[in-house]
């Protein structure tokens, strides 16, 4: 993006604000959320949760507390929303760079298990709290905190619902389809990428969280589909979400 962008062969231009590509990175986040949560085997988790609560409940909110009290010890300039931020965004362990341990044999299935649900579930977390932080820290705040309340069941409650709905209607039809000929691989997959915008417009549509809809439709559809019979497969959806984050990338370089 930088090479590309008017620092280098000016064959992108950068906007005047980053809202010109705010849609790519919400349809590539959307779309990375709902296979993350598609990829986690659910039943595993709950067999093993010991382990499971451990990285939700403990683990995960400590990282991120340990990453914010750095941020304002290395940088005690910066306010603590910015700190939370800072942590919520290095924190998450990154599904695409774990691949390689996770389809590994000679590590032990425990630990591998242990890495792919952190990082399945750690977005959802980190979103949430950079989400906060940034709400707290706008000036338009209401300090309501009755309409607070409200705005949390809507995004907590109402996502997940909604989300889980979509993921098993949709599931249920392409697992029955799949398993009847009616639909090719191909198709599936697409209509799987589909689901998850479908989940994400969703969300937004009741004024809630697309993101945490995705999550929430991905898990839902991955355990109907394996209900059925039919392993879900999101290649083609995990492509289009690298594509759509390759993306982002340049054209926020470009931006730069």
């Amino acid at each position: 993006g930088v090479v590309l962008g008017p620092f280098g062969f000016k064959l992108i231009e950068g906007a005047t604000d980053p809202a010109s590509f705010t849609v790519v990175a919400q349809l590539a986040l959307t779309v990375i959320l709902f296979n993350q949560a598609a990829q986690l085997d659910l039943s595993s988790a709950i067999l093993r949760r010991d382990i499971t609560f451990r990285l939700l409940i403990v683990v995960i909110p400590l990282a991120l507390g340990l990453g914010t009290l750095t941020a304002l010890l290395v940088l005690p300039v910066m306010p603590l929303w910015e700190a939370v931020c800072l942590a919520a965004i290095v924190a998450p362990t990154e599904v695409a760079l774990i691949d390689a341990l996770i389809d590994d044999r000679r590590i032990p299935e425990r630990i591998r298990h242990a890495l792919s649900t952190e990082s399945g579930f750690y977005d959802g977390f980190a979103l949430g709290a950079m989400l906060a932080s940034l709400a707290l820290a706008s000036d338009n705040t209401d300090p309501n905190f009755a309409r607070w309340g409200w705005f949390l069941i809507r995004t907590e409650v109402f996502s997940v619902v909604i989300g889980v709905a979509i993921g098993v209607v949709g599931g249920w039809i392409i697992a029955r389809s799949c398993k009847r000929d009616w639909m090719s691989e191909t198709w599936a997959q697409l209509a799987t990428l589909a689901i998850a915008l479908v989940c994400f417009a969703a969300g937004e549509r009741i004024h809630g969280s697309g993101f945490v809809a995705a999550f929430a439709g991905g898990l839902a559809f991955a355990v109907t589909a394996r209900r059925i019979g039919v392993r879900p497969d999101c290649q083609v959806s995990d492509a289009a979400g690298q594509l759509l984050e390759l993306m982002v990338f340049a054209m926020f370089g470009g931006y730069a």
